[in-house]
Formats: C-alpha cells, sequence, structure tokens
C-alpha cells in the first residue's frame, strides 16, 4: 500500500503501492505487492500500449509523479504475440479483447482483427487463445461492417452509407409478419409472387404466420439459385434484397435458411471466406452458384448460353 512519504508509486492488478526507491527490480515489485515467492508469479508491466514481462532480476525504474502499471498472473511463462506489429508477453493463455484494447490504447471504433484465422474479426466482448502453435498476430482497423436496428431487430450491413431502398431492403418484408394477423397473400410463396399464373399453378393463402413460412420453404430452395443464375451465377446480398423486396412475402430469416440450406449456393464474406450460419449472413456478401450442383429444375447462366 502506498504512504504519503512514498516518492515512487506503482500498482499491482490495480492495487496502489508505493517506494522511496527510485528503482527497483522485479523480485522487490513482488514483494512489496505480496507476491511470494516471486518465482510463482508472471509480473507484466502496461506502458505505452505495450505490455511486457519484467523478470525477477530485471530493474524497474520510476518517475516521480507517474504510477507505474503492472499485472500479475501465476504462472510460470509467458505467451507472445504482437499487436498492430508492436510485441506483447502475457501471462496466461488467454486475452481478453477488452484488454488488448484498454492496455494497447485502442479505440473501441475500431475492430480487432486475428491474422491466423484468416483476418476473422475479434468479437468485443472475446477472448484470443495465445497457447496455439506459432505468434498470434492481432490488428485493429476500421471495421468494414455495423451492426444496425431496423425494426428493432439487429442487422448487420457494410460501414458505408446507405439509401432508403438499401435500409428498405434490410428491413424486409419482415414487418409484414410482425404484423400477421392483419396481413394476407394468395399465390406465390418464394421470391416473385406477381408471377403466379391461376392458369398453371395452385395458389395458396399466404397468411405471415408459421405455416405460411412453412410453405414458403420449398419455393425459396428452387427460387433463389434460379435467380442467382440469372444475375449471371454471383449477385451481393444487397442487390439480391433490392431486387425481391417487393416481389415476396417471405421472411428474411426463412430466405437466409433456404440460402444455407441449399446445396447449390455458397455465401462468400467480403474477406473471401464462406458463411456457416444463416444468422450471419450480412448485406456486403456475394450469393454465387456452386460449379458442382444438384438436381435443381434451373441452368447456370454458361450453360443457358451453350443452349443458344
Amino acid at each position: 500500500m502506498a504512504k504519503g512519504h512514498d516518492k515512487f508509486q506503482f500498482s499491482v492488478n490495480g492495487a496502489l503501492h508505493g517506494t522511496g526507491d527510485k528503482v527497483l527490480d522485479g523480485s522487490q515489485i513482488r514483494e512489496i505487492a505480496g507476491l511470494e515467492p516471486a518465482s510463482d508469479f508472471v509480473l507484466i508491466q502496461i506502458e505505452g500500449g505495450l505490455a511486457r514481462s519484467i523478470s525477477i532480476e530485471e530493474q524497474v525504474k520510476f518517475a516521480s509523479g507517474e504510477i507505474a502499471v503492472f499485472l500479475s498472473f501465476t504462472s510460470d511463462r509467458t505467451y507472445n504475440f504482437t499487436v498492430n506489429e508492436r510485441g506483447w508477453e502475457w501471462g496466461s493463455p488467454t486475452i481478453l479483447a477488452a484488454d488488448i484494447y484498454r492496455y494497447g490504447e485502442i479505440d473501441e471504433e475500431l475492430e480487432l482483427i486475428l491474422d491466423s484465422a484468416g483476418d476473422a474479426v475479434i468479437p468485443s466482448d472475446g477472448e484470443v487463445a495465445l497457447d496455439g502453435a506459432g505468434v498470434e498476430r492481432i490488428r485493429s482497423r476500421e471495421p468494414k461492417m455495423v451492426t444496425i436496428k431496423v425494426n428493432g431487430r439487429p442487422r448487420t450491413v457494410e460501414k458505408r452509407p446507405h439509401s432508403y431502398r438499401e435500409i428498405a431492403a434490410i428491413a424486409y418484408n419482415n414487418v409484414l409478419h410482425d404484423n400477421s394477423s392483419e396481413q394476407a397473400h394468395f399465390g406465390r410463396s418464394g421470391l416473385n409472387m406477381l408471377a403466379y399464373d391461376p392458369s398453371h399453378e395452385d395458389g395458396a393463402l399466404y397468411l405471415f404466420d408459421v405455416s405460411g413460412r412453412q410453405s414458403a420453404h420449398a419455393q425459396l430452395l428452387s427460387d433463389i439459385p434460379r435467380l442467382v443464375s440469372e444475375s449471371g451465377d454471383v449477385i451481393g446480398v444487397a442487390d439480391f434484397y433490392a431486387g425481391i423486396y417487393n416481389s415476396t412475402p417471405a421472411h428474411s430469416e426463412d430466405i437466409h435458411q433456404a440460402i444455407m440450406e441449399n446445396p447449390d449456393l455458397q455465401v462468400i464474406t467480403p474477406a473471401g471466406g464462406e458463411r456457416r450460419s444463416a444468422n450471419a449472413i450480412a448485406v456486403g456478401d456475394m450469393l454465387k452458384l456452386k460449379q458442382q450442383k444438384s438436381f435443381f429444375p434451373f441452368f447456370t447462366s454458361q450453360e443457358r448460353e451453350q443452349q443458344k
């Protein structure tokens, strides 16, 4: 604990301590902080946006009027990694994203990226494992995607200005489902409800309820790859939404699920990876037909050209 006559101060795990000595070694700092035996603890100094270990013999110089900051870990080893190409050391096999932001003096408006995971975004409430093979490399950058709320529901979109039509496409027909007791539609329940021909198709009353959503599933499985095929075998999710906004009663969650379940489709992220979850589909993604296709009744743009 720091005393009034102590000229120099430092904190360990948030607890304030003091000393009259301008220089202490790692063992003395541990002793003052009650970390004994000293060899049982890793001591990390936080300074200038860096975290580095202080060995038992290493000397630390203190400055009058400044509080040196240390963290301690019950451990016999340190873990090395980099943050924005600067070397860090840590005393635990994991580090919280919150600690990287705090001790790295990183603006919380930026997002953290893990290089070893293909530029995967580290959730702000997540953590990074440091005990794997190799040295983890963490970077901060301007976020490419942001979460907004439309009709009270979170939606992930590209970080850029969006037009009213794009926002409407994001909101989609979910508002009709939220008011299902007051809505009804007769005809097709897939992507192109306006194309219903009573002389060739059996129509049905779509009530925007659970049974209606279930009836739309089969049509969505064939309608979506057909639309992607007609768009040249690839289409941006934003363009996909904008093109069907006024032409379908289907719920966006059902459309996303049909996309993920369809064996002929892939959802490609802006970084080039592939989406695995329907909930993760974002406006900045691309819908793409796979080269190896199943037996859904549609032709790719290349196959249509060959038939001409």
